[in-house]
């Protein structure tokens, strides 16, 4: 079995002016929402193995309160531009290329994509994931390679 949470990034700003969408950096309350969501799974016993984020500013922000709030090393957070973006395909795909040795994994992403492959997998509507919100999903996998459509069920959903 493999164990994959996805967490969308806190409240983001939007400031005027010549930032870019990948710039954009969180707001107070994204951050404390963040904050508390983790804090909230570290209570629970949900600590993933690894914690792989999106390179946009506002995720990269959630990913390090994630790791500060379930005690992992900032320094081992991983980056991967894919997830900027991507879609339920794409990150499934992602998925299908991570190594065995970690039986559970922490996507930091956007979206339209989280919702969308919590579905995919999950086979059912995931419904709306907020800001700060996380979605647990129980994969029925002894190997990511296997990581394909109904291959999960939704566990837990957190949200702030």
């Amino acid at each position: 079995m493999k164990t994959l949470y996805l967490l969308r990034h806190g409240k983001a700003d939007r400031p005027a002016g010549m930032l870019s969408d990948k710039e954009r950096p969180l707001l107070k309350h994204g951050v404390e929402e963040t904050a508390k969501i983790c804090h909230k799974m570290a209570k629970k016993g949900m600590f993933p193995e690894a914690i792989i984020a999106s390179t946009a500013v506002r995720a990269l922000q959630t990913a390090e309160i994630a790791a500060r709030e379930l005690g992992y090393e900032s320094e081992r957070l991983e980056k991967a531009e894919v997830i900027y973006g991507a879609g339920a395909d794409e990150l499934g795909l992602f998925l299908r290329h991570q190594s065995d040795a970690r039986s559970s994994l922490m996507l930091v992403g956007h979206n339209p994509g989280l919702e969308e492959l919590a579905g995919m997998l999950g086979n059912e509507d995931a419904g709306h994931l907020p800001t700060g919100g996380v979605i647990v999903i129980r994969l029925a996998i002894e190997s990511w390679r296997e990581t394909a459509p109904g291959c999960g069920r939704i566990t837990a959903r957190l949200y702030p």
